[in-house]
């Protein structure tokens, strides 16, 4: 017999070692779309005729259209004020951000906006927790986006304790839906006659979480039977790995002041490779929240140490600085911005040529004549020894990005750079140093590549009107 939509939501409680019986404030974030609907119309039934009382929370970012966003915000009102008429024991609270706010932190804290906005919404739940003295804020995620989730980090190369997935349980907050498909969800809000939102952006492609929904679990679904099963367990034998570095990781003496974090460099040293990562990693993440490092900066810090014996030597990646010296590691934020990393080279023939943070080297692959000029064909530009290709003729420009820059997309459109690099969670500064390829043999001058994977993130190579990332 199939256990009920409501009677897996109970049991996620005593999964996550919880007495559902003892629980008398429970939040629950709802947006307005068919999860967190679910999760609120779940919870609102189980607790009903208890001294249980829900609070609701919904925030609205203002990062799409104002339409639309205060619409959420108005339908999960709206069903709350239903509810409560059905005798439902519950409270509604709307937190607003202001109007630009999401932007500002992005800049203010070199991360994308994604990460910004999660930031932001979570120092709303955590203020939301404190002033209702809830006992647990319970969130939508379900199995579809642990899924989407554990797929998104190994394409993103993640280390293992990032490929663990999304917890039940962490602290006060609580995730009910976790092993309840979207299909499920959708069919128990269909048998109840509910409706619910839905958000204008997922089926935006541009998005890498919304490109794995739409284009490769489909897939998966067809050629790979299995693989939901396969990918969970994974996940659940990567928890076990991550706690094991983990407990090694805390046995190294850390000392963090406000803007720097200092490392033994005798422990460093003697530590094993992946330590070596992971300590580095920690470092500046505690400086600096959610910042993307480049895997090629983390191994030229590590083998800079193993080759320099006494020596000095400092390491500089967009804004943080690694100096090594006899006794240390220090890691430090580098708030002074570098003006000078705007470049811009008309390339005229195969070349090579320094940046101040790059060697390049742009060759043409299958050349037709004994010539560098003017010669069609593939080319291949290699950076810091990563080779990339871009399909374009002799002579074509190779400079840094520009906040009106556009690239053209899979439908013919044109999508701003800008846009691309906050969803790719790229940092202002990290920005400045990822290499556009721009014809100038025709009127339009259109961007061809952006080659962001020699700097540890995506490339976007522009291919007879389809692009590739």
């Amino acid at each position: 017999m199939d256990i009920s939509f409501e009677q897996k939501v109970r049991k996620s409680f005593t999964d996550a070692a919880i007495d559902i019986k003892n629980i008398r404030k429970i939040g629950v974030a709802v947006s307005g779309g068919a999860d967190s609907v679910s999760l609120l119309i779940s919870l609102s039934n189980i607790f009903l005729n208890t001294k249980t009382k829900i609070f609701v929370i919904t925030v609205n970012h203002f990062i799409r259209e104002e339409k639309e966003t205060t619409g959420d915000a108005l339908f999960v009102e709206e069903i709350c004020n239903q509810l409560k008429k059905e005798g439902r024991n519950l409270e509604f609270k709307l937190y607003a951000l202001k109007k630009g706010m999401v932007a500002s932190y992005e800049k203010e804290n070199h991360c994308g906006t994604e990460a910004a906005a999660r930031d932001l919404r979570y120092e709303c739940f955590e203020r939301f927790i404190k002033e209702n003295n809830l006992e647990y804020l319970c969130l939508a995620h379900n199995q579809n986006d642990q899924l989407e989730t554990l797929l998104m980090r190994f394409l993103q190369g993640s280390q293992t304790e990032n490929s663990t997935g999304i917890k039940l349980r962490r602290e006060k907050y609580l995730r009910p839906l976790l092993g309840i498909t979207r299909k499920e969800i959708e069919q128990y809000l269909k048998e109840k006659k509910i409706s619910y939102r839905i958000d204008s952006t997922n089926s935006d492609t541009s998005y890498l979480r919304n490109k794995i929904r739409l284009n490769l679990i489909p897939v998966l679904d067809k050629n790979f039977p299995g693989w939901k099963n396969a990918l969970l367990t994974g996940a659940e034998k990567n928890q076990e790995d991550a706690e094991l570095i983990q407990s090694m990781i805390s046995g190294y003496k850390i000392v963090q002041k406000k803007d720097e974090v200092l490392i033994s460099r005798k422990d460093f040293h003697n530590a094993k490779k992946a330590v070596k990562r992971r300590l580095i990693l920690s470092a500046i993440d505690s400086l600096v929240k959610n910042y993307r490092v480049p895997s090629a900066f983390i191994w030229e810090v590590i083998r800079a140490e193993d080759e320099a014996l006494g020596n000095k030597i400092l390491k500089e990646t967009g804004i943080i600085q690694i100096l090594i010296n006899k006794e240390n590691l220090l890691i430090r934020k580098n708030i002074k911005k570098n003006t000078d990393s705007y470049f811009s080279v008309i390339i005229e023939e195969d070349s090579e040529f320094d940046l101040p943070f790059a060697r390049v080297l742009i060759t043409t692959k299958g050349k037709k004549d004994g010539s560098d000029r003017g010669v069609k064909g593939t080319k291949i530009i290699q950076i810091n020894g990563i080779e990339e290709e871009c399909n374009i003729e002799y002579p074509f420009i190779f400079r840094s990005f520009q906040s009106d820059d556009y690239v053209k997309t899979a439908d013919n459109k044109k999508r701003k750079i800008l846009k691309i690099f906050s969803d790719w969670h790229i940092t202002e500064e990290s920005r400045e140093m990822i290499p556009l390829i721009q014809e100038i043999k025709t009127s339009e001058q259109e961007i061809k590549c952006i080659l962001g994977k020699p700097f540890g993130f995506y490339n976007w190579i522009v291919k007879d009107d389809i692009e590739g990332v």
